[in-house]
């Protein structure tokens, strides 16, 4: 499976391939290599090649619209289960924030 992050999913309304290779900090035929491979695995054309400047097909906007719903549910989850996490270790903190605060230690 190839790795899409945001950053890449943002260029994909650039016009140009080298415009979007630019921006990514990458080489324009590593682009091409990228969007190749896609297609590839994903079975269907994503860039209309007949088109100046290239364009996303339907299939690609459809894609694209959808890769980044499913990023933004994802960061979400992330958000979600570092709270949970962060809650359940926060009464362990507080009983050591007591327990330190209420000796002689040096620490306090």
């Amino acid at each position: 499976m190839l790795c899409l992050n945001a950053q890449d999913l943002d260029q994909s309304g650039s016009q140009q391939v080298r415009g979007a290779a630019r921006k990514l900090g990458v080489a324009a035929p590593s682009v091409h290599r990228l969007v190749k491979a896609l297609e590839t695995e994903r079975g269907m054309v994503l860039i209309d090649r007949s088109a100046s400047p290239l364009r996303p097909t339907p299939d690609a906007s459809t894609y694209v619209e959808r890769a980044r719903q499913l990023l933004v549910e994802l960061q979400g989850l992330d958000a979600s289960l570092r709270d949970r996490v962060w809650r359940q270790a926060a009464p362990s903190r507080s009983l050591l924030t007591a327990w330190r605060c209420n000796s002689c230690c040096p620490l306090c």
